[in-house]
């Protein structure tokens, strides 16, 4: 700094304050700029819109605390607002910013003449200047943005399914028709491109429309040839009404295969199903319920959810229950989570008998053995007796027969000729009760005897209920119980015709050491059967 001497100038910078007769004299941090706007620059043109409608304004020069605003003129010289949101000043220099909106300026009209204000907290304006620019784009074009057809909210329906959109545009502009469609989706119902004359038409498809819809919401949009929004090209919603549903209602159904089966089969091959008239792509809840509504844990490895079908709604699966299940009727239920649409079938599982009477090693005196025992309610018990060493025998024999050959149970059934002592009544059945419980008695004579009970299913005729393999719907056999009977033989009491499983049958067993005697009705046919499951299940142990 030069030092003050006479004819010379002070030369300091103006950031220092200097003290004269006690007082502090500081120049100002910054010459003031002058109140202008500086972007879009005055005069220019092909201005563009970050938004539709919207250009950034920048400026200079706005006192701390005021608030900018900007209005412009249309063609017929009517003043709008353009100013929302408000403005940002920057109280250190004055420059401010905000985002203005040119959306009522007239159709094809691209000039824009602006005045530009700096208002202060009271309301008073501080500052005014204006600025004029040029538009790229029109915001709103000569020809407007329009939906003509179908009327929006008509209650009266469009001529079919897939209705004719009409409507104008930019020449050259792409017009883009959608909507909600299934599976919480967006489908394109149709696009078309502005013609030459400025108007468009397509015929569209709403087939996937939730099945069964027949209300139409549809969302039109205009795009210039590089895919942008046009400006003052807003948006438009169609509601509309069909005649029928573009895509039919498929009726809520289900199947459960198969209807009757073993408890054994429906926890390792399990229980199909298959439904229909969901939602597609919607969340369903599966469940199996027993008799008192109590829901069965499914086996395997199951979803933490599962969904119906994206494209028809349908839903497939195969449920496991659980090996320990007891046998009788259950029920599947599927509900849609989003539709509430919900179906039902029951499937019935046999499950397997057990004798509960005699007891194993028990020594029974008397001429008669009473066998009682549970099993699944209206299924039928075939109880098979043999002397312990004819049984042992039998069990060897079926085990060899199975290791030789994968002959089924079917042929095993037909025991050969003069192997099996006719009973006293071989038609009578042992029907379990709905208590769950069974019995028969047998007039015997003394001897060791172990004996095995298998259940099935019976139709009305009698028969055993065959799968779709043809294999009798069979569970079991139970536990051999080997029981030991000392008496002199007696009378054989006269046969019964079935029971309720809350009374007894008697039948008379007088045949040889080696001959099984099978009580039940049909379920005769099914002593080999019988035995060759005995077989496996002593293998299964043993292993």
């Amino acid at each position: 700094m030069k030092s003050l001497s006479r004819g010379t100038a002070f030369a300091v910078p103006t950031v220092l304050a200097m003290t004269f007769g006690g007082l502090l004299l500081a120049a100002p941090a910054h010459a003031a700029d002058a109140f202008a706007v500086t972007t879009p620059a005055p005069g220019a043109t092909g201005v563009a819109q970050t938004f539709p409608n919207v250009v950034p304004f920048e400026g200079t020069g706005a006192p701390a605390g005021d608030n900018v605003t900007v209005s412009y003129l249309d063609a017929n010289g009517a003043s709008h607002n353009a100013t929302f949101g408000g403005s940002t000043v920057d109280a250190a220099t004055g420059q401010w910013s905000g985002n203005e909106n040119f959306d009522q300026l007239s159709p094809g009209q691209t000039a824009v003449v602006a005045t530009v204000t700096a208002v202060n907290a009271g309301g008073t304006v501080d500052l005014t200047t204006t600025t004029s620019f040029e538009l790229a784009v029109a915001p709103n074009s000569l020809t407007p943005f329009t939906v003509t057809k179908p009327v929006s909210n008509s209650t009266t329906p469009v001529e079919s399914t897939t209705p004719t959109f009409e409507g104008a545009g930019q020449a050259g502009d792409t017009i883009t028709i959608t909507y909600g469609a299934r599976a919480a989706k967006t489908g394109v119902a149709a696009t078309t491109v502005v013609k030459t004359d400025n108007t468009w038409s397509t015929t569209t498809d709403f087939s996937q429309l939730e099945p069964g819809a027949t209300e139409g919401s549809a969302l039109v949009n205009e795009t210039d040839p590089a895919g942008n929004p046009v400006p003052g090209a807003d948006q438009k919603r169609i509601n509309f009404v069909f005649p029928s549903a573009p895509a039919a209602a498929v009726p809520a159904s289900i199947a459960v295969t198969p209807t009757k089966t073993s408890v054994l089969e429906a926890s390792t091959t399990g229980v199909a199903v298959s439904a229909e008239g969901f939602s597609p792509d919607e969340q369903v809840v599966v469940a199996v319920t027993d008799a008192k509504g109590t829901v069965i844990p499914l086996a395997g490895d199951r979803p933490a959810q599962t969904f119906a079908s994206d494209t028809d709604g349908s839903y497939a699966d195969v449920l496991r229950l659980p090996a320990n299940l007891v046998g009788g009727t259950y029920t599947v239920t599927i509900v849609g989570v989003r539709s509430g649409v919900s179906v039902k079938s029951s499937f019935y599982a046999l499950g397997a008998p057990t004798i509960t009477s005699p007891t194993n090693g028990q020594k029974l005196v008397g001429s008669t053995v009473t066998f009682a025992g549970t099993g699944t309610p209206g299924s039928d018990i075939g109880v098979i007796v043999l002397t312990t060493k004819a049984y042992k025998a039998a069990l060897a024999q079926a085990k060899a027969a199975e290791a030789k050959s994968s002959a089924s149970a079917s042929r095993l059934a037909s025991p050969r000729a003069g192997t099996t002592a006719t009973p006293a009544d071989p038609t009578a059945r042992i029907i379990v009760g709905s208590n769950g419980r069974w019995s028969v008695t047998l007039a015997a004579k003394p001897g060791d005897y172990t004996a095995v009970a298998i259940a099935a299913l019976l139709d009305a005729n009698g028969d055993p209920v065959v799968d779709a393999a043809g294999t009798p719907v069979a569970a079991g056999p139970s536990a051999p119980v080997e029981f030991t009977l000392t008496a002199a033989v007696v009378t054989p009491a006269a046969a019964g015709t079935g029971v309720d499983g809350d009374g007894t049958t008697t039948l008379a067993y007088t045949g040889s050491d080696t001959a099984p005697l099978a009580i039940g009705g049909s379920l005769v046919l099914l002593v080999g059967a019988g035995l060759l499951l005995a077989a496996r299940r002593r293998r299964s142990v043993e292993v």
